[in-house]
């Protein structure tokens, strides 16, 4: 008895010791390489998570288990260079990857009528409402409207659950803070100085000079709430204390200094015991202020360009700067003595530069095993056999390149993307998969499609099926067979039907120096839809497609990965990364992507979305 009574409490000491372990990590947003970088406290690289353009803000819960990322697509707000991004990345921290995207329209609202360039982000302080600010819309392609925009964290939706319209005279918004109460949003608005947004009553205050009397230039760069309440703001060569008590607000006192030279002063913050304050500069150093006394206790070169933003440990004993045009993360020692001040680089990589960053602990350590997600793909990769006859005629297959090669492409891209991303989550968040896509060769003959398809079947560790064949129709064995085993089948062209009509740009074959529709020119009727994916739209995927391949993207390549964004799609959704689960989500689909809407019919299998009926889900047939 006393052995299992000291069993016991071994048991239950080692499982409290567990549950207060910490494995803090920083997480970096890298803007230029698009990714999310994770290290260990001493910056040693654990994983790099491929996210969407010019990513720039990142926010983590309190659990540290989920991280979420602005895609912004412009360099900076100064310089707007880029193409404007659509979406948040939903980050598992401990899975490192991409779990989901939040985007900031509904599925297939008209391209250029939907909003974009998320920048700033808050979680509320419950934690069920992510706060979004949009800096670009236009519904007349000239007047530039931003918004705060709302997802609800509880709803599992992927679209906004609330679209506020920013007024015209706070059309600068870049960030936002909550009050302390967190009943107002603070706005930052640069030259337009700051405001405040009421969240019970949905009202704007109106916009305040956020600066000291003595400065001649405004632009507020930077918000923070001192430990106290009151309002820090980082602005033309000086920082401002303001307090907030009434609106609008009342000045305080300003940080400044004729010898400080600085330009501006972006991202403010302020250790927890509210000893310093810590601002990164255009002049490439961090400020470390005296609150109390309002001196300048030290400047801190970085590694790296463009110091954006200080995090600072819950000890209080090491700052990490960002370098937003740099290749590292400096780490400043803030304990007192001679090491004050002392500065460590963490590589993050070249063309690498860390402009949001996190100090995330999930409690426990991350997992970085992943599982297979097997796809098999049966192409016609190879040209016919001279003289091969066509199903059910007389005529022959014209000779020429396949558009085989590019759909090996297509399916190579999306699951490089996929990959790069870190995988696809299942079994509750708590596993997940690395895409695999073998490819078998029918060499452009109908006959044998089927036969290649049944004993791709045979393998048990295959959980979905690709087929783009031109003449392929589905024969009774196979059916049988997808029925038996619930593997799905998407089919990348229309299923053959003996008696209609085709044109010559429907079939499977071009000749190699023909110039194929472009992505621009869209064959869903929806044709400004936006889509819920990577891409959002064509010009996006034609933009990636060129610089990973080096040519332009055609119309067989839109309609290929529409079918593999098709299988991701119902894979993310899936309980376990079963063929029946799969195939399940499969079924129900109803969503849009960059290249065409889909919704498959439930006794066809055709995709009622798009004219010809592609990609077919070859299951419903069965």
């Amino acid at each position: 008895m006393r052995q299992n009574v000291v069993f016991l409490v071994f048991a239950t000491l080692l499982a409290l010791a567990a549950a207060t372990r910490t494995y803090p990590l920083l997480l970096t947003v890298e803007e230029p390489a698009g990714q999310v970088g994770i290290y260990e406290i001493d910056g040693s690289p654990l994983a790099k998570v491929k996210v969407g353009s010019l990513p720039h803000e990142i926010v983590v819960t309190a659990d540290g288990r989920t991280a979420y990322v602005t895609n912004f697509g412009l360099h900076d707000y100064a310089s707007p260079t880029g193409y404007a991004g659509y979406y948040v990345s939903v980050i598992d921290v401990k899975l490192m990857l991409e779990r989901t995207k939040l985007f900031l329209f509904a599925a297939g609202e008209p391209f250029g009528l939907v909003n974009r360039g998320p920048h700033g982000m808050k979680l509320s302080p419950d934690e069920q409402t992510l706060w979004v600010n949009s800096e670009i819309y236009s519904a007349d392609n000239t007047t530039i409207v931003p918004s705060l925009i709302t997802f609800d964290l509880t709803s599992g939706s992927q679209a906004p659950s609330q679209i506020i319209r920013v007024p015209a005279t706070m059309d600068k918004i870049h960030n936002f803070v909550f009050s302390p109460n967190g009943q107002d949003l603070w706005l930052q608005l640069g030259a337009q100085g700051v405001a405040k947004y009421n969240i019970a009553s949905g009202t704007f205050s109106a916009t305040f000079a956020a600066k000291s009397p003595s400065a001649a230039a405004l632009g507020s760069r930077g918000l923070y709430f001192a430990p106290n309440g009151s309002l820090i703001v980082s602005g033309v060569g000086e920082v401002i204390e303001f307090s907030v008590a009434s609106f609008p607000p009342t000045f305080i006192r300003r940080f400044w200094a004729a010898d400080w030279v600085v330009n501006q002063f972006l991202y403010p913050t302020m250790t927890h015991n509210g000893q310093y304050i810590v601002v990164p500069s255009t002049n490439g150093q961090i400020f470390i202020i005296n609150y109390a006394t309002g001196s300048l206790v030290k400047r801190v070169d970085v590694f790296g360009l463009d110091p954006v933003m200080v995090v600072i440990d819950e000890d209080d004993e090491f700052g990490y700067a960002t370098a937003a045009r740099g290749g590292a993360v400096t780490k400043i020692d803030l304990r007192s003595g001679s090491r004050f001040g002392r500065t460590v680089e963490f590589p993050t990589g070249v063309n690498a530069g860390p402009n949001g960053l996190v100090i995330a602990n999930p409690g426990r350590r991350v997992e970085d095993d992943r599982e297979t997600f097997k796809v098999v793909a049966v192409l016609s990769l190879s040209p016919p056999v001279a003289g091969t006859t066509l199903p059910n005629s007389n005529a022959t297959q014209p000779n020429g390149q396949p558009n085989g090669y590019r759909i090996k492409s297509v399916f190579e891209f999306w699951k490089e993307n996929i990959n790069q991303a870190g995988g696809i989550p299942f079994d509750g968040n708590s596993e997940a998969a690395n895409v695999e896509v073998t490819y078998v060769d029918d060499f452009s003959n109908w006959a044998l499609t089927n036969g290649l398809l049944l004993a791709a079947l045979n393998d048990e560790d295959v959980k979905a099926l690709f087929v783009a064949n031109v003449y392929f129709t589905p024969s009774a064995a196979l059916l049988a067979k997808l029925d038996e085993t619930n593997v799905p089948l998407l089919s990348v062209y229309p299923l053959y039907a003996p008696a209609s009509k085709r044109s010559a740009e429907e079939s499977q074959f071009v000749e190699e120096e023909e110039d194929q529709s472009s992505l621009y020119k869209r064959q869903v009727p929806t044709a400004s839809a936006v889509g819920y994916d990577r891409w959002v739209d064509s010009n996006n995927f034609n933009t990636e497609y060129l610089a990973r391949f080096a040519r332009t993207a055609a119309a067989v390549d839109g309609q290929a990965m529409t079918t593999a964004l098709s299988l991701q799609a119902a894979a993310y959704k899936a309980d376990e990364l079963c063929p029946e689960d799969v195939l399940a989500e499969l079924t129900g689909l109803d969503t849009y992507f960059f290249y065409a809407g889909v919704k498959f019919e439930s006794t066809t299998g055709n995709n009622i979305r798009t004219a010809t009926g592609f990609p077919v889900l070859v299951n419903n047939r069965a």
